[in-house]
């Protein structure tokens, strides 16, 4: 491979961390949305694979640098090895967005099921206090 293909090939390393790094980022800020809905046991589990995924993200930054450093001979299957774990890691952070969305979603018909209910107590009281009424008037009749 030419100087300036791996130049390119290095170029767009740097693309895809920069985007991983920006993604684990917006799924730190839902994880904070998270553990303003209570969600605790989820938040937990998010944090634990951004850990991960920072871990990640760390090992592929450093093997890019040891790319730099390395021949141009080891060059093109170190590549190729990268390309697949960027591409597991597009997948894992696709999988994550599609969990916290799902969580998201769950909370949002919980807090919609809460106000349900509370009608419905709330109903059911104004029955009870108008039943109660009604028994009083029979009795002082």
């Amino acid at each position: 491979m030419s100087g300036s293909g791996i130049e390119a090939e290095l170029s767009a390393l740097r693309t895809d961390k920069k985007r991983l790094e920006e993604l684990i980022s917006s799924m730190k800020s839902d994880q904070q949305q998270k553990v303003d809905d209570g969600s605790d046991e989820v938040v937990r589990q998010l944090k634990s694979q951004t850990a991960e995924l920072e871990k990640k993200l760390a090992a592929v930054s450093a093997e890019l640098d040891r790319y730099r450093a390395s021949s141009a001979d080891n060059i093109d299957g170190d590549l190729v090895t990268l390309r697949k774990e960027n591409e597991r890691l597009d997948t894992l952070v696709s999988y994550l967005r599609d969990e916290v969305e799902k969580h998201k979603d769950a909370a949002h018909e919980q807090r919609i099921r809460a106000l349900d209910l509370k009608h419905e107590l709330r109903e059911v009281r104004i029955f009870c206090n108008l039943h109660f009424l009604f028994l009083c008037l029979s009795f002082s009749v």
